[in-house]
C-alpha cells in the first residue's frame, strides 16, 4: 500500500510538472525554456583540443559600430591558432583564399568561447559545419534556432544556415556579389550543387543582432542557383522565405485509392480530384477491398464508365501494405500517388507541384499538408522519435500557422511524411520491395520512407500542397478492440527493432535539444 501510494504521488507531481511547463510555454512562448537551456549548456567549462591548423576569419564590415564586439567575442577564443581579417562588402568578390579553414562573420556577430573548438573538432573531414544560434539583445538570449542537419529544401526556403560556418579552403567558391548575406547564401547552395559534406552541431555557438530577412539580392542568389542546375522553377517571395513552385514535365501519375464502403466518402474524394485536377496528368486505381454494401459497387459502376479510371478487386484478408502493393502492380504512371479515400483536394495546382518536386534525380518522396474537417493541422510532417516513436508534427495547430523556424509553412526535407498523401518513383517503389507487408496497418509509411532515405534520396514536405483528411474513418481507431491493440503494439516493437539505430541516433531533420514529448518544435 505504501508503495502504491508513493506511486500515485510520484504521478500526481508528473502531471503538475507537465501542466506547469504547458501553461509557462502558453504564457511565454520559449523564452523561460530557453533561460533553462541556457543555463545548463552555455557556460560549459573551457576546453581545448589537440589541432594547431590556422583558421582565417573574415570580418565583413557592415556595420563599424558593432566590429567590437564580434572582436571581443573571438579575442575570449579557446582555440588560439587563428588569424582575423576585417573586409569591406566590396572585397567579397576578391577574396584569396591561403588558410586551410576560414570563417566568415558580419561585424556584430558575437561567437560563445569554445565557438573555434568545436567547429574545429567536428569538421573532420567534410567541406563544412554550422551550428545553431540564437539572438542577442540588450538583457538576454533568445529565441534559439536549433536547426536540422543540412536541408537543401529548408535552404532553399530559408537560409537557416547564414553566419559563422566553417569552410575548408577547397570548399570556398567565386562569388561575385557585395552583399554579404548573398555571399554566405550563395556559398551554402553552392555546397550542395558541388556535392559537398556539410555537418551540424547542434549547439548553439555564436549569437546574432537579428532575425533574417528576405531581400531581392538573396532572390537573386536563388534564381542563379536553380539556373545553374536547369531546373524551371517559380519563385514567390515573402519578408520571411521562399516558395518555390518546381515546373514539372507533364507525365502521368498514377493515384492508387484503396477502400471498403464508405461510398460517400470515396465519391468525396474522387469528385475534388477531378474538380482541382487535368483528367490527362493522372489515372485512378481503386483497390477494392472486400466491401459489403450494395450501394459501393453501384458506384463502382460508375467509376468504371471512365477512362481513366479503374476497380481492381483485392480478394485477401486486410492489409493495407499489401493492398497498396498489389495495387501498384496496375500502374502505368511513372509515379505512384497512394492516397486515402477519406481525402478531399483543396488546390488546383496540387499535383503539379507534387509532380515537380518528385521529379528532381534527388527526391525519392514528396508528401502533403493535411488537415482535420475543422481546417487545424493533421500532418505537417513526421518527426522520428517524437511521442516513442514517430508523430505528425504540429497537430491542432491553425492551418495558416507558420511553426517553429517557419517549418508549418515552407517546403523541406524530412525523415518521413504520411502514405495519406504519398508521391513516389515506380521504379524505386518497386526496387525497395513496396511497403512493408509485415506492417499490416500502421508505420508502413514510416518504414518506406526510411528505406526510400537508405538510398540516400529525399523525402520532401511540401506544405503548399493542402487536403482534408478525415483520419480513420475506413478503419476507425487502433484502440476499439484487444485484437487491434496487440496489432498495434506488435507493428511498434518491429519499428523499433528495425529502425533501432536510427531511433538512437535521432532524427537528422529534427534536433537533440527539442523535446520529443511534444509536436510543436518546443524545448526540451
Amino acid at each position: 500500500m505504501d508503495k502504491m501510494n508513493k506511486g500515485m504521488k510520484l504521478i500526481k507531481e508528473l502531471k503538475i510538472k507537465r501542466l506547469l511547463r504547458s501553461l509557462n510555454i502558453y504564457l511565454f512562448g520559449d523564452f523561460f525554456l530557453y533561460q533553462g537551456w541556457l543555463r545548463k549548456n552555455l557556460n560549459h567549462p573551457d576546453y581545448k583540443i589537440a589541432l594547431t591548423d590556422k583558421v582565417m576569419i573574415y570580418i565583413c564590415d557592415t556595420n563599424h559600430k558593432l566590429l567590437s564586439r564580434t572582436l571581443n567575442s573571438i579575442k575570449k577564443q579557446t582555440y588560439s591558432h587563428y588569424e582575423v581579417k576585417v573586409i569591406l562588402p566590396s572585397d567579397l568578390s576578391q577574396l584569396m583564399i591561403t588558410a586551410d579553414y576560414c570563417l566568415f562573420l558580419e561585424a556584430g556577430d558575437r561567437l560563445t568561447k569554445n565557438c573555434l573548438c568545436e567547429l574545429m573538432r567536428n569538421i573532420k573531414d567534410q567541406d563544412a559545419v554550422y551550428s545553431d544560434h540564437d539572438l542577442y539583445g540588450r538583457i538576454s538570449f533568445s529565441r534559439p534556432k536549433f536547426k536540422p542537419d543540412f536541408s537543401i529544401d529548408l535552404l532553399r526556403s530559408y537560409p537557416y544556415i547564414h553566419h559563422a560556418i566553417l569552410f575548408t579552403k577547397e570548399a570556398i567558391s567565386k562569388v561575385d556579389t557585395n552583399c554579404f548575406n548573398a555571399f554566405m547564401y550563395e556559398q551554402m547552395l553552392n555546397l550542395f550543387t558541388d556535392k559537398r559534406l556539410v555537418g551540424h552541431i547542434p549547439n548553439v555557438l555564436f549569437h546574432f543582432r537579428r532575425e533574417m530577412l528576405i531581400t531581392k539580392a538573396l532572390g537573386d542568389v536563388l534564381l542563379k542557383h536553380y539556373q545553374k542546375l536547369g531546373l524551371a522553377v517559380k519563385i514567390d517571395q515573402s519578408s520571411f522565405y521562399f516558395q518555390s513552385e518546381y515546373i514539372p514535365k507533364v507525365e502521368l501519375v498514377s493515384i492508387i485509392i484503396p477502400n471498403k464502403d464508405h461510398t460517400d466518402d470515396l465519391k468525396k474524394c474522387i469528385d475534388t480530384i477531378f474538380k482541382y485536377t487535368d483528367p490527362n496528368l493522372f489515372e485512378i486505381i481503386i483497390v477494392e477491398n472486400n466491401s459489403e454494401t450494395k450501394e459501393i459497387f453501384d458506384y463502382y459502376e460508375e467509376l468504371n464508365k471512365i477512362k481513366n479510371i479503374r476497380v481492381v478487386r483485392w480478394e485477401s484478408i486486410f492489409n493495407y501494405s499489401a493492398i497498396n502493393n498489389f495495387g501498384a502492380t496496375f500502374a502505368n504512371g511513372d509515379y505512384l500517388l497512394f492516397l486515402n479515400n477519406d481525402v478531399e483536394i483543396m488546390n488546383k495546382d496540387w499535383l503539379l507541384r507534387m509532380l515537380g518536386v518528385i521529379q528532381r534525380e534527388e527526391v525519392g518522396i514528396v508528401g502533403a499538408k493535411l488537415l482535420y474537417g475543422d481546417h487545424k493541422v493533421q500532418h505537417g510532417g513526421v518527426v522520428i522519435g517524437t511521442w516513442g516513436l514517430a508523430a505528425h508534427m504540429f497537430l491542432g495547430q491553425d492551418e495558416n500557422y507558420q511553426g517553429y523556424m517557419y517549418r508549418a509553412a515552407v517546403k523541406q526535407d524530412l525523415s518521413a511524411v504520411t502514405a495519406a498523401c504519398l508521391m513516389t518513383k515506380k521504379d524505386l517503389f518497386f526496387e525497395l520491395g513496396g511497403l512493408e507487408e509485415d506492417l499490416k496497418v500502421a508505420f508502413n509509411d514510416i518504414d518506406y520512407c526510411l528505406r526510400v532515405r537508405t538510398k540516400d534520396k529525399l523525402v520532401v514536405f511540401d506544405p503548399e500542397v493542402v487536403l482534408i483528411h478525415h483520419e480513420s474513418l475506413s478503419r476507425g481507431s487502433d484502440e476499439v478492440s484487444i485484437e487491434k491493440k496487440q496489432r498495434f503494439d506488435s507493428e511498434v516493437a518491429f519499428m523499433k527493432e528495425r529502425w533501432e539505430s536510427f531511433l538512437i541516433d535521432g532524427d537528422p531533420y529534427y534536433n537533440v535539444n527539442l523535446t520529443l514529448d511534444r509536436t510543436d518544435y518546443m524545448i526540451k
